[in-house]
């Protein structure tokens, strides 16, 4: 082969590859995914690596114990993220074709569920956990999930902390 004829080919080659990588990290980028709960209360937009970019919650949260309101962000951020990997394989494809860097990525994708079991089946009537017998009274947030810790007493001076209960949900 001719070494003109050579150089040519190769930088046609680099030529379309950069094409093909530009094209691709545009098409990457336009992966965002976005979910909602049935009813809309919930919507939940990531990003193509399943990263947080926005969280809508419409005006009938406030009628959701924070248990619900937890499990269905939570749910509605699976969906939006299962959503943002499967468009990420499929934007992938065609330049991955049959390579092993395809099969890793189909590997890896998340089930393709259309509605997790949560709190979307959940009846109507919104009630939160009965408190465990460990818990008292006193202490509502101790009935919540074990991660959760205590909120330490607030000082009266501390007009920057904002107390749970003037809070709408």
């Amino acid at each position: 082969m001719d070494p003109q004829q050579w150089l040519d080919d190769f930088q046609r080659r680099i030529g379309d590859m950069a094409e093909k990588s530009a094209s691709l990290q545009e098409e990457l980028a336009g992966a965002n995914a976005t979910a909602s709960s049935p009813d809309g209360t919930v919507v939940v937009t990531v990003s193509p690596t399943g990263a947080l970019l926005d969280l809508d919650l419409g005006k009938r949260i406030t009628e959701c114990s924070p248990t619900r309101i937890k499990q269905m962000i939570l749910d509605v951020a699976g969906q939006a993220q299962r959503q943002a990997a499967h468009q990420v394989a499929e934007v992938f494809a065609p330049y991955g074709g049959d390579t092993e860097a395809m099969r890793l990525i189909n590997r890896h994708l998340p089930p393709d569920d259309d509605e997790p079991e949560s709190v979307f089946t959940a009846a109507p009537e919104d009630s939160d956990p009965a408190p465990s017998a460990a818990s008292s009274p006193s202490s509502p947030s101790a009935a919540s999930s074990p991660s959760t810790r205590p909120r330490p007493e607030s000082r009266p001076d501390d007009e920057e902390e904002t107390d749970e209960d003037e809070r709408p949900w």
